[in-house]
């Protein structure tokens, strides 16, 4: 009986012991923006934005594409993979690119 008990409580305590459920969270667009870059780094959406503000992405926008995981849409679903400060990295739930991770500004994810 007591190791048929010390059996129960051990399956319990793991089981209370399991990662809570991921929350979803949905893209918002900057300003008038109808799309959102989902960068594959952080490293690379600095990049990134570093060659938009040189005004790179009007004369040569396939320069930027290596630094693009994909592109989603605002009100796609997304669960946060590492939430940081200024960035968090993300994976796409839904939508045409579900499955895509990578990392986004946090002024970007909306609820």
């Amino acid at each position: 009986m007591k190791k048929l008990f010390c059996g129960i409580l051990g399956v319990a305590l793991f089981a209370s012991m399991s990662p809570a459920n991921a929350q979803q969270y949905k893209l918002k667009a900057l300003g008038d923006a109808s799309v959102i870059f989902v960068w594959n780094s952080a490293d690379d959406r600095s990049e990134g934005y570093k060659l938009i503000q040189a005004g790179v992405h009007k004369t040569s926008p396939q320069l930027l594409m290596p630094l693009i995981a994909c592109v989603a849409k605002p009100g796609n679903k997304v669960i946060v993979t590492d939430m940081g400060f200024v960035t968090h990295d993300i994976m796409v739930v839904d939508g045409e690119n579900v499955g895509c991770r990578g990392n986004i500004a946090a002024e970007e994810l909306g609820r």
